[in-house]
């Protein structure tokens, strides 16, 4: 069994830095717009059961997606969850590539299933994670795995790879009978976002997960939902609790969804502030790793991380695997870059004296 971590050991953070360490996206302009809504709502929303029938509709809108294809969830590890519950039975195998999601495998623990690793290999010359796409393809065919979770991109490491190999992908799974759950919550950061209706549409064993947590700077909301076959979806429907979301987080999304701008506002944001933020590192020869999402993946370098921990919180400290000598920092859609410039300049005027 997997050991998770304890409750009763806070995960705090502190309040006077910024927090650029979990890809989460602060947006005040986001916060402001949500808060003005809550605070014009009566108080219904804090003490009624939700009419989750307005959400669906709202997000079947905002998709362009029939109701009847999705599901929503508390947050998208609620989504894997439920597949684990109705797509598989104790053994049963499934394909993952690894470093990922950490819930994939917390849930195979769970429910007993047979999982099998492909493990991610940092490639120095070009900068970035390769997987052994030959081997994984030739394990489809000979093993059959009941699911395939694969993650595009990925996180921690930032692989990416195109839609003409998915559908590849997608056509060997199709031919074993296996169902691949495609972890889709960093997409819209992609250089060509899914045309999940036409996914859906072409593949009936695939169902695709999505988050409000990155692209719509949601985290603290928890709302995830699912977008596959009619038959897929219904199947997740059959173990769905009461109610898949409370009252305030379906008001929240509702608003959001009733509000594109916004969304396109934060991606839009994201992309042009981690360009910039790539080119700093660029320029002072530091080392990056070619990632998609709202992320940048650079060497590990105990000066440079101390002078940029002065300010703001980052992942670093992997003591195993590919990320090993790795440190990683969130982009949000609003960036001290006065401050990461400094960082950058003194570090950089630091190991050239």
């Amino acid at each position: 069994m997997i050991k998770r971590p304890s409750r009763k050991i806070s995960e705090y953070r502190d309040f006077t830095k910024s927090w650029l360490d979990k890809n989460e996206i602060h947006d005040g302009e986001i916060h402001q717009f949500l808060k003005e809504e809550i605070n014009k709502s009566g108080q219904r929303i804090f003490s009624s059961y939700p009419d989750l029938s307005l959400t669906y509709k709202a997000l079947s809108n905002h998709l362009n997606t029939p109701i009847d294809h999705l599901f929503l969830a508390n947050g998208s590890d609620s989504i894997i969850k439920s597949v684990f519950e109705n797509f598989l039975r104790k053994g049963d195998k499934i394909f993952l590539r690894s470093p990922t999601f950490a819930m994939y495998e917390v849930y195979s623990s769970c429910f007993d299933s047979s999982l099998t690793r492909f493990e991610y290999k940092f490639k120095h010359i070009e900068n970035r994670f390769n997987w052994d796409k030959d081997t994984f393809e030739k394990n489809i065919i000979e093993i059959k795995p009941k699911l395939i979770f694969i993650a595009n991109p990925d996180s921690p490491t930032g692989s990416y790879f195109s839609e003409e190999y998915l559908y590849h992908l997608l056509g060997l799974a199709k031919k074993v009978g296996a169902v691949v759950c495609l972890d889709a919550v960093y997409d819209h950061f992609s250089p060509s976002p899914l045309d999940y209706n036409k996914l859906i549409k072409d593949f009936k064993n695939l169902l695709i997960v999505y988050s409000a947590s990155k692209s719509w700077g949601l985290a603290g909301v928890r709302v995830g939902y699912s977008i596959s076959s009619a038959e897929l979806s219904k199947k997740l429907h059959v173990s769905r609790p009461m109610y898949e979301i409370g009252n305030l987080q379906a008001f929240i999304f509702e608003k959001a969804l009733h509000n594109t701008s916004l969304f396109n506002g934060i991606i839009k944001k994201v992309l042009s502030n981690k360009t910039r933020v790539e080119s700093y590192f660029k320029n002072s020869n530091l080392m990056l790793v070619n990632t998609i999402g709202n992320f940048i993946i650079f060497e590990e370098l105990q000066e440079l991380n101390k002078i940029l921990e002065e300010k703001i919180i980052i992942r670093s400290n992997w003591n195993s695997g590919p990320m090993k000598g790795l440190s990683r920092m969130s982009i949000g859609s609003e960036m001290d870059f006065k401050f990461l410039n400094k960082c950058i300049d003194m570090f950089s005027k630091g190991i050239n004296k």
